[in-house]
């Protein structure tokens, strides 16, 4: 849906310098990640693909080749006490650039596109497109303007609804249906190294995330 960043009053000039105070609405793309997510888990086999995969890497001391086996994961595992499947959670953050060959830095249509990617997923699965959720779009011009409180809240609130009251979800196993409860950790955030220094300032948004231990 889209949604209002916020409304101002614009001073403008017309006829003869004559000043004219307009309304201006500032809006963005916001994609429901909680509904996306469930939807996701919920496809036939995946979710019992996934926990069998996160079984394998705990048990598996050869190599370390996933983010739950290492100490930031365990880390925040610690102190984090529901009933429930907690699994890591990646947030991504990265400027395009349409209709435009040169690329992002052209600056003259972009548009940044925020999303999420769950890397406990089998690697046959964490490798196609529909691995990738995407939360929100917006024009840079108007991050830039507004500031990144202002885009970026809406975000690390469903971030935040996502560590405390998780999703339900029914898994159909043969004939038969189960719920279970699963919780999100956000574990990193990731962009280019651009977006990552001029758009998010990560310290302002680990002290947003609830539990926030996290690296970006």
């Amino acid at each position: 849906m889209w949604y209002p960043l916020i409304s101002i009053s614009e001073i403008t000039t017309s006829n003869g310098k004559k000043l004219v105070v307009q309304d201006k609405n500032v809006i963005m793309k916001h994609i429901p990640v909680k509904t996306l997510l469930k939807n996701l888990l919920e496809i036939n086999g995946l979710f019992n693909a996934l926990t069998e995969y996160m079984e394998f890497l705990n048990n598996d001391k050869t190599a370390k080749t996933n983010v739950i086996q290492g100490q930031l994961w365990q880390k925040q595992i610690s102190t984090f006490h529901k009933n429930g499947i907690v699994i890591p959670l990646f947030g991504y953050f990265d400027d395009v650039e349409t209709g435009n060959s040169l690329g992002s830095h052209a600056e003259n249509n972009e548009v940044g596109s925020v999303y999420v990617m769950l890397p406990s997923l089998p690697p046959n699965f964490t490798s196609k497109f529909e691995s990738i959720v995407l939360s929100d779009i917006f024009y840079t011009n108007d991050r830039k303007q507004y500031s990144n409180d202002v885009i970026f809240k809406r975000f690390i609130n469903k971030l935040n609804d996502l560590r405390e009251n998780g999703i339900e979800l029914v898994i159909e196993d043969k004939n038969e249906s189960r719920t279970v409860k699963e919780y999100f950790i956000t574990t990193l955030i990731l962009g280019t190294t651009l977006e990552l220094i001029v758009s998010l300032d990560s310290h302002r948004i680990s002290r947003k995330l609830a539990g926030a231990e996290f690296s970006v």
